[in-house]
């Protein structure tokens, strides 16, 4: 048949030409209309809260393979943890609130995009009023210059701080080149502030800071998986990256011991069993804790971190974030000797 079309005269081939022409136009049509319909329809069912107690095994298939990579890698690094020194394997109970924490929010359906709740700083419904309840702090009101943590828990914060008429600090996530990025308010239209406080938005409206910068910080709002709302005692996702933006700060002069620290989290995100005895020099403590229904302010016995802890920060983070090198570097010239490496990170799946 086809060669008959071939040999056919052309008034022969023209029904089958325009067969042809109409394919193309449909299949052009179902790519340019139909499927960007498509996406926004998974996209959305993505971010449903619902969506979110789905068992990984009805994923998408390249949903799946991401879900499991994280979850290996969060195994991995609970695994590392566990296998580190300080004489006792006291990482372990850190992993069980963590975990419980995560379970709580999504099984309460109080988890907010991102999903899933696990392995990062969990958003949460709620966290408008928690950041309002901050702004209400006579720490908040007598502040200039508020340094808050980037992630979507404390997108609201970010907001509530610029719509304050304060200046706002954001280290850039993860720590990514170890700088921050300082908005002003005055400097930025009032209806691009939710803009300002994505993590593209600090990019392109703050201005750059480097560890030179001369900078005195009022108030730190830091990420938290979850606090004791006696002692302040407080658990991050499990990578150090709180406690590094912390000691950086220190280290710049930019806070010192008596600036207060404040975490906004969920009700679900307190934990009375988290010890205070078993945690470590680094570990930042929390002043005050903003939920969307209280506020509560903490009292911590022991001593509070200073500066970076070289022995904790791993190889692959110096190579990683070029400005923590910097830093050992210069501390290592002030004091004139060779500082502490900490352990090898584990590797990613």
């Amino acid at each position: 048949r086809c060669v008959a079309y071939i040999q056919a005269p052309p008034s022969t081939l023209a029904p089958f030409l325009a067969t042809l022409h109409w394919f193309a136009l449909l299949s052009a049509m179902f790519g340019i209309v139909v499927l960007p319909l498509l996406v926004v329809l998974f996209g959305s069912l993505c971010t449903n809260p619902i969506a979110s107690r789905i068992d990984p095994q009805q994923l998408p298939p390249v949903a799946a393979i991401a879900n499991r990579r994280t979850s290996n890698f969060a195994k991995r690094l609970e695994e590392s943890e566990k296998k580190l020194g300080d004489g006792e394997d006291h990482r372990a109970w850190k992993w069980g609130i963590r975990a419980r924490v995560w379970d709580d929010l999504e099984a309460s359906n109080m988890s907010a995009p991102p999903f899933p709740a696990h392995n990062r700083i969990p958003n949460f419904r709620g966290a408008e009023e928690a950041a309002k309840r901050m702004t209400d702090l006579p720490e908040f009101r007598r502040a200039t210059l508020v340094s808050v943590a980037s992630g979507a828990q404390q997108s609201a914060a970010r907001y509530e701080t610029l719509a304050a008429g304060k200046r706002l600090l954001v280290p850039h996530p993860g720590l990514r080149d170890g700088s921050y990025s300082l908005l002003d308010p005055e400097k930025i239209d009032a209806d691009q502030y939710h803009h300002a406080v994505t993590q593209t938005g600090v990019e392109e409206l703050g201005e750059p800071i480097d560890e030179y910068a001369q900078l005195t910080v009022d108030l730190v709002v830091i990420g938290a998986v979850a606090v004791n709302p006696t002692s302040g005692a407080r658990l991050g996702r499990g990578v150090g990256f709180g406690d590094l933006e912390y000691g950086m700060l220190q280290e710049m002069d930019a806070i010192n011991d008596r600036t207060p620290v404040v975490a906004t989290v969920h009700e679900h995100q307190l934990a009375e069993d988290i010890p205070v005895e078993s945690m470590l020099q680094h570990d930042v403590p929390v002043d005050i804790i903003c939920t969307p229904n209280r506020t509560i302010r903490t009292y911590w016995p022991g001593e509070r971190p200073s500066g970076i802890y070289w022995e904790k920060v791993s190889p692959q983070t110096l190579q990683r974030v070029q400005v923590l090198m910097r830093m050992k570097q210069e501390a290592e010239d002030r004091l004139e000797h060779k500082l502490p490496t900490g352990p090898e990170e584990p590797r990613p799946p």
